[in-house]
């Protein structure tokens, strides 16, 4: 368990198949503003075969961790989802992160980001990189606080491309799952 910067407790651990319906149902908490900054684009639904792919992972060249929190009740919460993808070669790994609006400016996306970093490094993947929607800020400051080189995305119109060099990452460098 670890805590955000306001004490909350939030637990952090890789992805599991059988989060597929859990990942569905969560799918459908995140605003259209959320699917929009996390997709480029407006999705209706994440699909079951959708939901089998970001769930199927093989913890090596494609990795996804989950924050849970807690809820009112007592019981767990998905609060948001940080994954890698790397190139065939794997050296170098497309990223993302998603958290729920109601959760946002809370801490969890910059744990999600400092752990998932963290892990990529231990798999040998030497630089990531991520098409973040020229309006959202929130995401890019994050990444300039994480010292992403920021610059427009060759691929993804109204997009600009973070991407940081893990290498450069020195022995000091955070645990995964500490």
């Amino acid at each position: 368990m670890l805590r955000l910067p306001e004490g909350q407790p939030v637990f952090l651990r890789p992805i599991r198949p059988e989060d597929a319906a859990d990942l569905q149902a969560g799918f459908k908490r995140l605003t259209p503003h959320d699917v929009r900054m996390r997709f480029l684009q407006s999705l209706p639904e994440l699909s079951p075969s959708q939901a089998a792919y970001l769930t199927h992972i093989d913890y090596d060249r494609h990795m996804a961790l989950v924050a849970i929190g807690l809820d009112p009740k007592g019981g767990t919460d998905g609060w948001g989802v940080a994954r890698f993808v790397a190139d065939s070669e794997g050296g170098r790994a497309e990223f993302a992160v998603v958290v729920r609006s109601d959760v946002q400016r809370r801490g969890v996306g910059s744990l999600l980001l400092d752990r998932l970093l963290a892990y990529a490094r231990t798999r040998g993947i030497g630089q990531v990189w991520g098409d973040v929607l020229a309006d959202n800020h929130a995401m890019l400051a994050l990444a300039r606080k994480r010292g992403f080189w920021i610059a427009r995305s060759p691929e993804e119109r109204g997009a600009m491309r973070v991407s940081k060099d893990l290498s450069a990452l020195g022995a000091s460098a955070q645990e995964p799952f500490a």
